[in-house]
Parts: C-alpha cells; sequence; structure tokens
C-alpha cells in the first residue's frame, strides 16, 4: 500500500520494483564536507582503515596477501608502508596478518571516536575499502564509503566486480578497486610509486559528481521526490 519505495542503491531499488511491481528510486548515505589536505602528509605511506571487520565476509585477507606479494618482490617493506587499523576487534586482523606473515606491517592503535577517526582518514595516504567479495553484495553501499568520500583521500577498494562502489569510484575518480590479490597489489605498488615522488595515488577527483553524494545533496534528491509524489497524489483526489 506505499506510495512510493526508496532504498539505498539501484541494483536494490530493481529487485523491489520488480518484487512489488511498483517504482522504487533511490537515496544514499552522505557525507558532510569538511577541509581536505592540499598536500600527502609526510612519514611512511599510510593506508588507513576505520572501523570492523567482520571474518569470512569483510576482512583483510586479500589486502595482506597482496602486501605479501609485494614483500617477495622486493616492492615494499615495513618502513615505508603502514597498514593502519583503527576499532574496536582488530586482534582478529593481527591474527589474520600473521597468517600472511605480514604483521609487521600492520599497527592497530585501538577504538577512536567517530570525530577522530575522521581526523584521521584526512591524514592518511589512503583509505581502505573492505568489501565482502561476493556478487550477493554488488548492491551494497557501506556507510564509510561515503565517509571516505568526504575525506579527499585517495580510495583503495576490494570487493565484487561491478559494485555500485566500483562504480562510484568510476564516476568520481576517488581511487580504485581490486578484485583480488595481484590486482590489488598493483594498485597498491602503484600507489608507493606515486608516493615516493610525492604525488597523489589517485587520478584528479570529480569534485561536480562528488558533491552528488553530499547528504545536502541527498537531502534535496529525497525532497524532489517526495514533492513529486504528493503531487500525483493530490492530482489525483482531485
Amino acid at each position: 500500500g506505499a506510495a512510493a519505495l526508496c532504498t539505498v542503491s539501484e541494483p536494490i531499488a530493481e529487485a523491489l520494483s520488480r518484487l512489488h511491481a511498483k517504482s522504487a528510486f533511490t537515496v544514499t548515505n552522505g557525507f558532510e564536507p569538511g577541509p581536505v589536505p592540499e598536500s600527502p602528509p609526510q612519514g611512511p605511506f599510510r593506508l588507513l582503515y576505520t572501523g570492523m571487520i567482520y571474518p569470512g565476509r569483510r576482512e583483510p585477507g586479500i589486502i595482506f596477501e597482496a602486501v605479501r606479494l609485494l614483500r617477495l618482490e622486493g616492492r615494499a617493506a615495513p618502513r615505508n608502508l603502514r597498514l593502519v587499523f583503527y576499532g574496536p576487534n582488530h586482534q582478529l586482523t593481527r591474527r589474520l596478518a600473521a597468517s600472511h606473515d605480514v604483521s609487521d606491517f600492520v599497527d592497530t592503535p585501538g577504538e577512536i571516536s567517530r570525530e577522530e577517526a575522521q581526523v584521521e582518514q584526512r591524514r592518511a595516504h589512503a583509505l581502505l575499502q573492505l568489501e565482502w567479495n561476493d556478487p550477493r553484495t554488488a548492491g551494497v553501499f557501506p556507510g564509510k564509503f561515503f565517509e571516505y568520500l568526504g575525506a579527499g583521500r585517495p580510495i583503495l577498494a576490494v570487493g565484487p566486480r561491478d559494485s555500485v562502489v566500483e562504480n562510484v569510484l568510476r564516476e568520481t575518480g576517488a581511487g580504485n578497486i581490486a578484485h583480488d590479490a595481484p590486482a590489488a597489489a598493483e594498485l597498491l605498488a602503484r600507489a608507493l610509486a606515486l608516493w615516493k615522488e610525492g604525488r597523489s595515488a589517485a587520478a584528479p577527483r570529480n569534485e561536480e559528481n562528488i558533491a552528488r553524494y553530499t547528504r545536502r545533496a541527498q537531502a534535496s534528491k529525497l525532497a524532489e521526490r517526495l514533492e513529486g509524489i504528493l503531487q500525483v497524489r493530490e492530482g489525483r483526489k482531485e
């Protein structure tokens, strides 16, 4: 009996439309714009992750295997690459790092507030976005992803092919996605090479497209759709 259906991504909207035989529209989560550092921070290259991991699903196994490959090839060392994980359950991360023989690359400082996490995101050289690498999750937008967009740092994502995250990264120029360890190794090696030259690890960002994912822009989108729905309903009453 709903007048409209709203969800967070096009694949889910399409599924809802098929299920209920009515149109559905999307409103994503978003971010609040904030100050973005103009130049990369000093020190070793820091690939930062903020939040929990979920064993067997959202976990850093692919990125750890990528780092192991780079170490074997002599393209990465703990002195110039740090994988930093803030969050509550990274004893699991340490065990997984040990199983890939990359413990000396990994820092797990513990839990911090959301505000502190956003500061750390802006200080990092790149941000790690982890997804369950399964086609069934291709329509999932994690809330953290939008925070990362607002942080202004290059995003290195791991996840399924043709996902909504991959599509947004492509349209915004905010980062890249890897679907397996060799691809992640190449992306990370490229980022390290640019860092050594004093350059950013990402292509130029499309700020106009990124601005579409601010909370203000998404709220405007929702308001516009609601206004249209109300006009249709009022017209029917007349």
